[in-house]
């Protein structure tokens, strides 16, 4: 036996909760990299839980390294 508000509860009691928070990220360095002379970028992208794309400065090879020291900030939801 319903009194016709069971199925109401049930819908309520089954959603799921969504998590909102703030993401910062901070592009330091890549290392061991096998290029004498080139210039990289790295791009970020979420593909799930928000809509976010950007991309670093692009960086010269200096002794197979590239430094950035980019910090990117950037809402997520779960």
């Amino acid at each position: 036996m319903t009194n016709g508000r069971g199925a109401g509860m049930a819908s309520f009691m089954t959603k799921k909760k969504k998590y909102k928070f703030q993401v910062e990220i901070c592009l330091e360095e890549l290392l061991e990299v096998p290029f004498v002379s080139a210039v990289l970028f790295a791009k970020l992208r979420l593909l799930d839980g928000g809509n976010f794309q950007d991309h670093s400065s692009r960086q010269e090879v200096q002794d197979h390294k590239v430094h950035w020291n980019a910090n990117f900030t950037f809402p997520c939801k779960m």
